[in-house]
Formats: structure tokens, sequence, C-alpha cells
């Protein structure tokens, strides 16, 4: 878990419960964790940090995560991000293919799930 501490990472999550759960776990992980509850104010974190990654719910008030991400990649190719969702939708995965994330995760986010994907976004 030490090669994660280099990274920072923004979490964005409306539903409050399952933010602070997994916030404490990537808390422990990363050098910096920010947290945002919707697409709007992750966005305004994205501009004011520039996180190395980005992990983000797809279904968000204000604005999703499939906009968000477009929005991001317009000028910021780099910045990894990982989308998760409690939705295996196809339109949304066939978005998702086109914005070059490093992964689309089914909810419920565990370190099961979570682990792997951390592990090859650091090593890309």
């Amino acid at each position: 878990m030490k090669e994660f501490k280099k990274y920072t990472i923004l979490y964005i999550e409306d539903d409050e419960g399952v933010r602070t759960v997994n916030s404490r776990f990537l808390s422990r992980m990363f050098n910096e964790l920010y947290e945002a509850k919707d697409g709007q104010e992750g966005y305004k974190l994205y501009k004011k940090y520039h996180p190395d990654i980005i992990l983000t719910d797809i279904n968000m008030p204000k604005l999703d995560g499939i906009s968000l991400s477009k929005k991001i990649r317009e000028k910021d190719k780099n910045t990894k991000i990982i989308i998760s969702t409690a939705f295996s939708d196809k339109s949304y995965l066939l978005d998702a293919i086109e914005l070059n994330l490093e992964k689309y995760i089914i909810k419920p986010l565990t370190s099961r799930n979570l682990m792997p994907v951390l592990t090859k976004t650091i090593k890309d």
C-alpha cells in the first residue's frame, strides 16, 4: 500500500454513507484525498488540485460521472479516471469507452474490486 502514498486521489460519490466508508479506506492509502458530493463540486476540486486519480460515481446530481469525465478530457488526457456505478447499462459503457477510462467498476466498491484497478492505474 506504500506505493500509493505518492499519489493524490479525488473521490466523488453522492451517497454520503458510501463516501464516508470508502474515504476512510482511501485516505489510509493515498497521500492526499479530496472528496466531493457531486460532479460539479468534483470538477471544482479537480481544477484546484489536479489529482493524479479520479474515482467517480456515474449517477450523481448536478453533473454525472460521464459528463464530468468528458469535461475533464476536453483539456486533460492524462489524469486517470475510474468510474463506479450500481448499473451495468450498455449506453453508459459505450460512453465510457470513448473517454479512455482506466476502469468501469460495478458497485459496491470493495478492496477486492478496487485494489487491482488502483494498482494498475499507478503502474501505467
